[in-house]
């Protein structure tokens, strides 16, 4: 199956990203468009090149009008007679109509064409008269995805994976800092190295240090107790509950120091 539900669409997104660490991993050799459409593991990768410029709605309106050609669902699975109507309809909403959410920009000539044999014996040739015209777009994207860069990168990439994952990889040492990073859907090259990235450099400080304090941390934060006499705790209470990450990070360093302290430890 050729297509990505309209829910799974419209749904709030999940921020995820791709990464890798062997530069010189060998890529998979990229044939047709035909092919790559029919290719789970190529029609992926390409849609999310097209997400990130903001010019996907081509590659999705063909994927789905190819499904619906064939009387297919996503899964493959056959449409009836009735689930054929609803499907077609569906699709023009999402793609064909005036202020389309996706519109692939019919001409008023072609959607009122589209419309007309929707509502005829025959629906699934509805959509021929502009399958044509954005296949060729779709053809000229895809040619200019396989000698870009981004393929080369993606394509020798493990992902989607979400922020937490792989965060968890990186402290674990499951992932080293150095592996490259792209964050789904920004630009196709802000590729960097974990490490400078600002989400993932407390899972790398913490596996550098095992979660434990430098002394330059020590000091820094012993000195803000000194000072803040009785209130700290009540500073610290406050910073684990924060939004901010960072400042999560130093007040549960704070009470790691006080019960250093409390204890004895109070040497620092």
């Amino acid at each position: 199956a050729e297509s990505v539900s309209r829910a799974s669409r419209t749904k709030k997104s999940v921020t995820n990203f791709w990464f890798y660490e062997d530069a010189k991993k060998e890529t998979k050799s990229l044939s047709s468009l035909s092919e790559a459409i029919e290719d789970p593991e190529v029609i992926p990768l390409f849609k999310t090149y097209l997400k990130a410029l903001y010019q996907d709605e081509n590659i999705f309106f063909l994927c789905d009008a190819r499904n619906f050609e064939k009387g297919i669902k996503e899964d493959g699975q056959k449409l009836d007679s009735e689930a054929i109507s609803q499907e077609g309809w569906r699709i023009f909403d999402l793609y064909i109509k005036l202020d389309a959410d996706m519109s692939v920009d019919p001409t008023e000539r072609e959607r009122r064409k589209i419309r007309q044999v929707l509502s005829s014996d025959e629906p699934q040739k509805a959509f021929e008269p502009v399958l044509s015209r954005i296949h060729e777009l779709v053809e000229e994207q895809f040619s200019e995805y396989k000698e870009s860069k981004f393929y080369k990168r993606i394509s020798r990439s493990r992902g989607p994976i979400d922020e937490r994952e792989l965060s968890q990889k990186l402290e674990q040492g499951e992932v080293k800092g150095s592996a490259m990073v792209w964050k789904d859907g920004t630009k196709i090259d802000l590729w960097k190295k974990a490490g400078a990235v600002p989400v993932f450099k407390d899972a790398l400080f913490d596996k550098e240090h095992n979660g434990e304090l430098t002394p330059e941390e020590t000091r820094f934060i012993f000195n803000w107790i000194v000072s803040s006499k009785d209130g700290v705790l009540d500073l610290a209470a406050e910073g684990v509950s924060s939004p901010m990450q960072s400042l999560r990070n130093v007040s549960y360093r704070v009470f790691l120091l006080v019960m250093r302290a409390t204890m004895g430890y109070d040497d620092a």
